[in-house]
């Protein structure tokens, strides 16, 4: 549910309500322009383009991330699969999915700075319900924190250095250096 300028805590509230009555998970989150599930698809489809002009093909990205566990693989863009497609690229299945999971994570990390998201738990559970993120991983920002995200900004800084077209893309966010550095949670 977008908060815009105008939006009244009533309209909030009678469109939760509709969520809940209808059985539909929702969250609030703040502006119209940067409803959390397209922030999170819009970044998730670079970092998919990304790796294919890296040389991995569509059908090898969708191949991993269903090994580890997405059925379909969420938030890809409106690609089809190659039809027989090399694979140049020597990027094996692990570092497919942590690319694009790490791309996802700084992403909501930056959208819960931005204070577009409310909670950690909100983008987890648009991801988990909206977008066909396995059960197992508990959404991006609870597999960050199984991960550990002091592993995860190394993570990022290492692909920020060998991606340098879209180096902005790879700096860790100042919450999670922040939250990394004090060895805290998002929620």
């Amino acid at each position: 549910v977008g908060r815009g300028k105008h939006t009244d805590d009533k309209t909030i509230a009678t469109a939760l309500a509709f969520a809940k009555r209808v059985e539909l998970p929702a969250v609030v989150c703040v502006g119209l322009n940067g409803l959390i599930g397209e922030r999170m698809r819009r970044r998730y489809g670079r970092h998919v383009e990304s790796l294919q002009d890296r040389g991995v093909p569509l059908a090898r990205i969708i191949h991993a991330l269903g090994a580890f566990g997405f059925d379909p693989p969420p938030l890809l863009p409106d690609m089809a699969p190659e039809a027989v497609a090399p694979d140049t690229s020597g990027i094996d299945d692990a570092k497919i999915v942590e690319y694009l999971m790490c791309g996802l994570v700084n992403e909501a990390s930056h959208l819960l700075d931005e204070g577009i998201a409310q909670r950690a738990s909100d983008i987890d559970l648009v991801c988990l319900k909206g977008y066909g993120f396995p059960e197992h991983t508990g959404g991006p920002l609870c597999y960050a924190h199984e991960r550990g995200l002091d592993c995860m900004v190394a993570s990022l800084l290492e692909h920020g250095e060998s991606c340098p077209i879209e180096t902005h893309d790879w700096v860790p966010s100042p919450l999670l250096v922040r939250l990394a550095s004090e060895g805290r949670r998002f929620d």
